[in-house]
């Protein structure tokens, strides 16, 4: 019985170390100089790439504060929401360029689409200091809470 199972396991084992090729068990090689591994030539140079995490990331020039205090001036708290009492948190992502412009800017979570279009708006204005990665200016992701609260309209 014992020999019988010992050999049951040794052809079960041969069968799955041969049923692994060279083509499964080795990775495709990478690209060489900065070639596209689909093989259409070349990567460009300054191609759509931005960082989430940098040494340095970006800000707006003074700080978060500051750009609270920027959005007290530029944003109205909707009126209907605020009759309403109704607030909530916005978060506004967006992507800032090497210049310090904002680009893709996009609201993934609003309690409602009249916040959304105010944050739009004020955002849409705005310039932050650009982000570095290891001493040198790139795109960078980044996102910005901000808090509506109908008992305090006028700070976000």
């Amino acid at each position: 019985m014992k020999k019988l199972l010992l050999l049951i396991t040794l052809c079960c084992a041969l069968s799955a170390s041969r049923a692994q090729t060279a083509d499964t068990t080795k990775a495709p090689p990478l690209p060489a100089h900065g070639a596209d591994p689909d093989g259409n030539g070349p990567v460009p140079a300054d191609s759509s790439r931005f960082f989430v995490k940098m040494t340095d990331p970006p800000a707006f020039p003074g700080g978060l504060d500051s750009l609270h205090r920027y959005l007290s001036k530029k944003m109205v708290y909707p009126p209907a929401l605020l009759a309403a009492h109704k607030g909530g948190k916005v978060i506004v992502s967006f992507i800032v360029e090497k210049d310090g412009s904002l680009s893709k800017l996009t609201v993934p979570l609003s309690p409602d689409a009249l916040f959304t279009t105010e944050v739009m708006k004020a955002f849409k204005e705005l310039h932050f200091i650009a982000g570095r990665q290891n001493g040198h200016v790139e795109r960078a992701f980044t996102s910005v809470m901000i808090r509506f609260d109908p008992d305090y309209p006028g700070i976000f």
